[in-house]
């Protein structure tokens, strides 16, 4: 099944982008879910003015979806959005950057062990990402 709906996606992914500054936020929080299955990086940048200037749900919808794709190349949009104002934002954002598992982003996995909401704090702890283990010698 899922095969099916990336085949689809990839293949109507241009149609899915305009979706993404739909007036009805259902519309656009189902847009970012289906590309975000598409696993095309080309997305990230639509997805970024989301995390930019959306509505708090849609941030949140966007986080989740650049994690997704992991593409490592969205740290820095997952970093920036530590700083949201919306702390289902940053608890998202913090979860994606463990799902990304990049060494770069540990810093800002632990700065996130102090922020001011629990939720945030909590998703820290459990990012789920794991230091390589040490060298054997």
């Amino acid at each position: 099944m899922r095969e099916v709906q990336i085949r689809m996606v990839n293949h109507d992914i241009e149609h899915f982008i305009p979706a993404l500054s739909h007036g009805e936020e259902t519309v656009r929080a189902y847009a970012m879910r289906l590309l975000g299955i598409s696993g095309d990086g080309e997305v990230i940048p639509f997805l970024n003015r989301t995390l930019e200037a959306g509505t708090p749900p849609a941030r949140r919808a966007a986080a989740k979806v650049v994690g997704e794709l992991a593409d490592a190349t969205a740290v820095p949009l997952l970093t920036a959005a530590l700083m949201d104002p919306d702390a289902g934002t940053r608890a998202t954002a913090v979860r994606s950057l463990g799902h990304l598992e990049v060494s770069g982003s540990i810093p800002d996995l632990v700065s996130a062990l102090w922020d001011d909401e629990e939720t945030v704090r909590s998703s820290a702890a459990w990012a789920g990402w794991s230091p390589p283990p040490p060298p054997v010698g």
